[in-house]
């Protein structure tokens, strides 16, 4: 801009600096700003100048450009004499535009400020202060309709920038500017130059109801003043998109990145080529096929038929998904289906699905450590999981858990080395003691059993390797991975003992336990936890062996008892039964009187398994006073009265039944003198009334007693507790019945 100044007055030019043009497509914004003659000013125009004074810039005057190319003051003519300052510091501002609407901002243009000598010439430059946006839609598949009904917005950005005395402030407010779309081919907006974040949103276009969003890219993009920037979006109806992960048995989880709008992005791991993925939309209980996804491992995409676009789904909407891996092997067992983890998944997005297995893999191994079956009798063995959970299915992408019960027969000879024996079968758990594998030849059936409980879990191949011989099956637990994955030994065969010992391992090392075979003329066998020979440090139960080949039924109980380890009772013939007497003074100790014992019945060859239980019964007094000190309770005697003391230990059931034999009982104290414990005889009742305890304190002459309330029945395995609270006048008692706390568990092998 060019000024003129005589005492005729002030002539003006102007030369704006036009908007600097870029064409890019989507968020590339590469662009210049060159200078231009004398242009960009039509007739019409106003153009502000101001003068700096005291207060800083304020309106000189207001200038309109006519049709003759010349600025007319808007005011009385401007004099170089009205001017005091000398040079007069000048700025100038034109509004180019008026905002397109509220959400934009004017299109202005800001001279830089210039110093100029009086009765001298001076040209503004002024450039647009603000940065326009000319966004282009462009699309394949939507119709030039569809792109001129749509809606642009900036979302999220900031406006409100106006022009102040010659210069542009920015504004701080933030809202979805609106592109001004009046020419549907080139949509405008005028915005404040800004900044937008990595990955933040760019633009939005509103089409048919839908929203498609560009973001920033990862260096995020600027939008500076004086630029002019078109941006060309390209603008397709979005085919649906999947991605799948496999996640074969029990390895790690591999996410993959969604898809946006613009980028077609689809892939897989773990899917075999040509597998087919049926997707469903809907919920959990009301689902409907979508397409099915046919997968090319050449070019890592799966290809739907029939194609389905985003536009005809809701959004959002949930996808369920399954590959069918493997038909069943046979009618008893499961299909091998992959299913997906349902996914919630809005518009435009791709949708990635982790599949894992639902149904549960046994493989089973046999062998015959000891020869006594070949390799050909080992193929021709039947392999059974007997009465099994069975009738699980895939209905449409969602596993529905089987509720049916059935034998289901293990598939020889095939797998992926085609030298497996495999069952699918639905996720269970089989408890300890039930048969877990059923193998049979063509004379006889060998029930594998185990002691503790099988998990059958969901994605998880658990192998059984059962050793076979002539005399006698094992039974092994290895889970492992479905493929080549970790093995965990588990424990098998088992002596267990209700209740809480000193652990396992110690409480057995050097002791001995007595098992007598009922009906057969035959001295006890002595079981013994030793030092095994084979390990350092390791522990081996070592006694005599019991063969099945002359064996058809083998009835058997084992007994414990601590006070006579190395002295087995005896039995006389068929008699199956041996006395059992309990002092009347177990004021040394009652544990060295304990019995424990433990019966099994069995039809089939197998390992024993024992499970001892507490034959006897225990009764225990708590004494408690508000009146004697604890001084005047030391040193009491107590003796318990009715108690059967006397009994028979009944083989043929692993338990005790009294003969009687009352007489006046003194039970262990503990080392405080207030907690009495004595063994019994199970089974016993001590009636209302009968009393029970007579305490004699050492300070006095007197002897107390106290009496029942109630009848008492003393059970295997528990401790009736007598609460007893002394006073000076009499004993008052109340009872409870409580678990037996004493016991462990530990393993024995009887061969």
């Amino acid at each position: 801009m060019t000024i003129n100044l005589d005492k005729e007055g002030v002539t003006l030019s102007a030369n704006v600096v036009d908007w600097t043009t870029d064409e890019v497509e989507l968020t590339v914004l590469s662009v210049t700003t060159p200078a231009a003659a004398s242009q960009g000013v039509t007739a019409g125009d106003i153009m502000n100048v101001y003068l700096q004074g005291t207060g800083g810039y304020n309106l000189l005057r207001a200038f309109t450009y006519n049709a003759q190319g010349e600025w007319v003051s808007n005011s009385t003519p401007l004099y170089w004499e009205d001017i005091a300052a000398n040079p007069a510091n000048l700025r100038a501002s034109i509004t180019a535009a008026d905002a397109l609407n509220n959400t934009q901002v004017a299109d202005v243009l800001i001279a830089d400020p210039m110093s100029v000598p009086r009765n001298t010439s001076a040209r503004f430059t002024l450039r647009h202060a603000t940065s326009k946006l000319i966004i282009r839609l462009v699309s394949d598949t939507f119709s030039a309709t569809d792109l001129a009904g749509a809606t642009i917005t900036l979302p999220n950005s900031t406006t409100g920038g106006t022009e102040q005395n010659g210069q542009f402030v920015n504004g701080t407010e933030t809202t979805n500017i609106v592109v001004d779309r009046t020419d549907t081919d080139n949509g405008i907006a005028f915005i404040q130059s800004q900044t937008i974040q990595a990955n933040n949103p760019v633009i939005t276009v509103s089409i048919n109801g839908r929203d498609y969003t560009v973001n920033a890219p990862a260096a995020g993009m600027t939008y500076n003043a004086g630029e002019a920037l078109t941006m060309i979006v390209t603008l397709n109806k979005e085919g649906f998109t999947v991605s799948a992960n496999v996640v074969d048995w029990d390895t790690d989880e591999i996410s993959m990145d969604a898809i946006t709008v613009g980028t077609s992005v689809s892939g897989a791991t773990g899917v075999q080529n040509g597998e087919q993925m049926v997707v469903y939309t809907g919920n959990a209980s009301d689902r409907t096929q979508l397409s099915t996804f046919t997968y090319n491992s050449a070019t890592d995409t799966f290809a739907a038929n029939p194609v389905v676009y985003w536009e005809s789904i809701a959004s959002p909407s949930t996808f369920y998904a399954s590959i069918l891996r493997e038909p069943q092997y046979n009618t008893t067992q499961l299909d091998d289906y992959l299913v997906a983890t349902p996914v919630t998944q809005t518009a435009s997005n791709g949708v990635n699905f982790q599949l894992t297995h639902p149904a549960a893999k046994v493989v089973v191994q046999l062998t015959s450590e000891d020869g006594t079956f070949d390799n050909d009798e080992l193929a021709a063995m039947n392999l059974v999981l007997p009465q099994y959970v069975t009738g699980g299915t895939v209905d449409r992408g969602v596993f529905i858990q089987g509720t049916d019960s059935g034998n289901i027969t293990v598939a020889k000879n095939v797998g992926d080395d085609g030298s497996s024996a495999i069952a699918i079968i639905d996720p269970q758990t089989i408890t300890s003691g039930r048969t877990v594998v059923a193998v049979s030849s063509s004379n006889r059936t060998y029930n594998a059993t185990y002691r503790q409980n099988i998990e059958f879990r969901p994605g998880i191949a658990t192998t059984l390797k059962i050793d076979l011989s002539k005399t006698a099956v094992t039974i092994s637990a290895d889970v492992t991975d479905w493929e080549d994955g970790d093995t965990i030994p588990l424990v098998l065969q088992s002596l267990d003992i209700d209740g809480t010992l000193d652990g396992t391992n110690n409480f057995f090392k050097d002791k001995s336990i007595h098992v007598y075979r009922i009906g057969v003329n035959e001295p006890a066998g002595i079981y013994s936890y030793e030092p095994s020979t084979t390990g350092v440090n390791t522990y081996e139960w070592r006694g005599p062996a019991l063969y099945w080949d002359n064996i058809s039924t083998l009835d058997v109980t084992a007994a414990y008892y601590p006070a006579l380890s190395e002295n087995p009772k005896e039995v006389t013939g068929t008699t199956a039964s041996f006395p059992w007497d309990l002092p009347s003074d177990q004021s040394e100790g009652y544990e060295k009187y304990d019995l424990l014992m433990a019966h099994e019945v069995y039809t089939q060859p197998s390992y024993v398994n024992f499970k001892f239980t507490h034959v006897l019964a225990k009764v225990r007094v708590e004494v408690s006073s508000n009146e004697f000190t604890d001084t005047e309770l030391q040193n009491m005697t107590i003796t318990l009265n009715g108690f059967e003391l006397d009994g028979n230990a009944v083989l043929s059931s692993g338990t005790v039944t009294s003969t009687g034999g009352v007489a006046p009982l003194t039970p262990h104290t503990d080392t405080n003198g207030k907690i009495y414990s004595a063994l019994v005889m199970p089974g016993q009742t001590i009636t209302s009334g009968s009393r029970v305890v007579t305490i004699k304190l050492q300070e006095y002459d007197s002897t107390f007693t106290g009496e029942l309330d109630r009848a008492l029945t003393f059970v295997p395995g528990k401790t009736q507790v007598i609460k007893l609270t002394l006073t000076k006048t009499r004993i008052l008692l109340d009872a409870e019945l409580e678990e037996w706390t004493d016991g462990d568990t530990g393993n024995v092998n009887i061969d």
